[in-house]
């Protein structure tokens, strides 16, 4: 399975996407134990958390995965710490907003 290219038009395939779950896998059982917190995850990955989890091909490579290993849970760190991450760092509205002038 090859999907999208990255930024560099390099194919990313499907081992590339496992490599990167399992790491996000293993960085969710760190925030669940504490051992980090969702700060510092927001702070160092939360825009690759956050558009990873997003993304069509990572999001139907990682229910592919699920059905297979008839596993739910199969690479969900990713989706909860997108959700919490959301938390702390709210999405920026999509409309323009009007600012006030500064005070003379």
């Amino acid at each position: 399975m090859v999907v999208r290219p990255d930024s560099f038009g390099a194919p990313i395939t499907a081992e590339h996407l496992d490599d990167f779950l399992d790491s996000m896998q293993t960085l969710a059982g760190l925030l669940e134990r504490d051992l980090i917190d969702i700060e510092t995850v927001e702070e160092w990955y939360g825009v690759l958390i956050s558009k990873a989890a997003r993304h069509p091909d990572v999001l139907a490579h990682i229910r592919k995965a699920q059905r297979e290993e008839n596993d739910t849970d199969l690479f969900s760190g990713l989706e909860e710490m997108a959700k919490a991450i959301s938390k702390v760092r709210p999405p920026k509205p999509t409309t323009p907003t009007i600012r006030q002038s500064p005070a003379r």
